[in-house]
């Protein structure tokens, strides 16, 4: 020890040195927690998208859904005109067999 150096002196010293190194713990502390919550923020904010974007998906399944539902309904009754349209021919041409039309001889 130097001369005029207490007991005292060498007790605050220790006592600063604890307290230097339980504040740069402390700061060490808080950065890690700082970009822990930068972390989470930006999972959240990425949940938030994923989210929007399975809301987006679903509004677009359910009206490609009901396009082809109302696809099905007008190929279905264009289908049943064709239908009823050939077999107006197909009768027309049994009726009228004998006119060379339905190749009865």
């Amino acid at each position: 020890m130097e001369p005029g150096t207490t007991d005292w002196d060498i007790f605050k010293f220790l006592w600063g040195a604890i307290v230097s190194v339980l504040g740069w713990l402390g700061l060490h502390q808080i950065g890690r927690i700082n970009k822990l919550e930068t972390t989470r923020v930006a999972k959240e904010e990425h949940e938030k998208e994923l989210k929007r974007i399975q809301e987006e998906l679903r509004r677009t399944v359910e009206r490609v859904d009901e396009s082809l539902a109302e696809h099905r309904s007008e190929t279905q009754s264009a289908f049943a005109r064709v239908f009823q349209r050939l077999d107006t021919l197909a009768d027309r041409i049994a009726g009228h067999s004998g006119n060379g039309l339905g190749g009865g001889k």
